[in-house]
Formats: structure tokens, C-alpha cells, sequence
């Protein structure tokens, strides 16, 4: 996944150091966050029968912040991408991103967001959730 920021103060390599110095696993999270939003809409069924020709594939493309309205808020900035196939075909296929203009994602100062983890990972989970949703809207 690529950890991308825009002008707010803290680079891509220090978010990806913030992620990961609070073994918060951005793929995890939207792995959950699908998972969730699958057993709500159950247009799908998850197995994890390795026998099973089709596969599901998840991928955080891009993460970081942007600004959102106000001077000094931001709010996240993520790109995502989930695909079903099997040895022979893509089945279904859906790429979906939030930025600074979505206003279900919270939005506040980088350093507010920064001060706890477990808010920041609450937060991130939620958006994850709700990409997962807009993607389940396609098939």
C-alpha cells in the first residue's frame, strides 16, 4: 500500500511510521471492515475452503490525509480495491476512494489525530467500513 499525505504537516514516511510504530495493520482493517460489510448485505458467502475455486483479493492502494473544509482539518484519503476471481476470469471487480470532500469520515487537525491510536484506528476502521459498503453496492 502506498502512505501518502498532502499538506498538513507530517510526510508519508512518518505516517507509515506512526502506523506501524502502533501495529496498526491498515490491511487488516479493511479486511475486517469488508468482512462486516459482507455479513450485512450477504451478497456474498466468505469460506476459506482452499478447495474453492474463487478467490476474493483485497487492496489498500492508497492511505494517507488531505485536507477537508477548514483551515487546519483533514480527514482521510484512501483508495481501494476488491476483486473476485477464479483460474479463469475476474468476476467482479471495484475500485472506490474517499478524500478530503466525504463528509462520513471524521475530519480534524493532524496532530488530533495523531494523539490516540486507538481513536485513530476506531476512525479508520469506519472509513474502511464505509468504502467497503460503496464497493458492495456494485455487484
Amino acid at each position: 500500500s502506498l502512505i501518502s499525505q498532502s499538506g498538513t504537516g507530517i510526510n508519508g514516511a512518518s505516517l507509515k511510521s506512526y502506523v506501524n510504530g502502533n501495529n496498526i495493520s491498515l490491511e487488516q482493517l479493511y479486511l475486517n471492515s469488508f468482512k462486516s460489510s459482507i455479513l450485512r448485505s450477504k451478497k456474498l458467502q466468505l469460506t476459506s475452503d482452499s478447495n474453492n475455486d474463487t478467490k476474493l483479493s483485497l487492496e489498500v492502494i492508497e492511505f494517507g490525509f488531505t485536507k477537508s473544509w477548514g483551515i487546519s482539518n483533514v480527514r482521510p484519503l484512501i483508495k481501494v480495491k476488491a476483486k473476485l476471481f477464479n483460474s479463469k476470469e475476474v468476476l467482479w471487480e471495484e475500485t472506490e476512494s474517499i478524500s478530503g470532500w466525504t463528509s462520513e469520515t471524521a475530519s480534524r487537525p493532524i496532530d488530533e489525530w495523531l494523539e490516540d491510536p486507538v481513536r485513530f484506528k476506531k476512525d479508520i476502521a469506519y472509513a474502511f467500513l464505509f468504502l467497503s459498503q460503496l464497493q458492495l453496492q456494485s455487484l
